[in-house]
């Protein structure tokens, strides 16, 4: 219930965006700040399936540095939303096929409730999105599921994430922050998936357009 929620507030939000933006007369347009911004991101890696292969294997995705870049908005004084991108390059290890190196991409639409003090903008992204790995092989030839038709390998799901993110101000354009979302991954692999829960930190500029 609480993932459906999370993907209706990112439709709704991105609706919601996208009208302001076509429709506001221009004395608002000129009030409302939009931005682009770069980041550096290490997120945390976990098992990623129930299943356990012959000798006790056990297939978990290790720690990923990744880099992205997101678009924002303020479209209300204290309400930001954000559209955020990001991949790496990690690597799936105690499989049957060993070490197999994969991508990882990170889809995030985010609302962040925000107040300033100063120079420092306190925000709480919270929101969903998708997880998508993108495997060089696949992590097993047999298949726990004993379909021959079905190989064991990357998968792709929604994702959430709640987190805080302190920002401060450079100049009226350029800033820095430092972004720390808890996430929730729901499919990294295509069989027998498990949710993987893991902390994602990110340090990055930020440029008001």
């Amino acid at each position: 219930m609480f993932r459906k929620l999370m993907v209706w507030m990112a439709v709704l939000a991105f609706g919601a965006t996208t009208g302001l933006a076509q429709s506001d007369s221009e004395e608002t347009a000129k009030e409302r700040k939009m931005g682009v911004g770069i980041l550096l991101s290490q997120i945390g890696g976990d098992i990623v399936t129930s299943e356990v292969f012959d000798g006790g294997l056990r297939p978990a995705l290790d720690d990923t540095t990744s880099f992205g870049a997101f678009f924002y908005n303020d479209f209300k004084e204290h309400i930001r939303f954000e559209f955020r991108v990001q991949s790496g390059s990690s690597t799936f290890f105690n499989t049957p096929m060993g070490n197999v190196k994969t991508k990882l991409h990170t889809i995030d639409f985010a609302l962040i409730p925000n107040w300033q003090f100063g120079k420092l903008d306190l925000g709480f992204p919270v929101g969903a999105g998708w997880g998508i790995t993108q495997a060089k092989s696949r992590l097993a030839d047999n298949t726990p599921t004993g379909d021959p038709s079905t190989v064991f390998g990357d998968g792709n799901g929604i994702q959430f994430f709640l987190g805080v993110r302190p920002a401060w101000k450079i100049n009226d354009r350029w800033g820095i922050f430092l972004d720390i979302r808890a996430r929730r991954y729901t499919r990294l692999v295509n069989v027998r998936e498990i949710n993987v829960g893991t902390i994602d930190a990110a340090i990055g500029v930020s440029f008001a357009l």
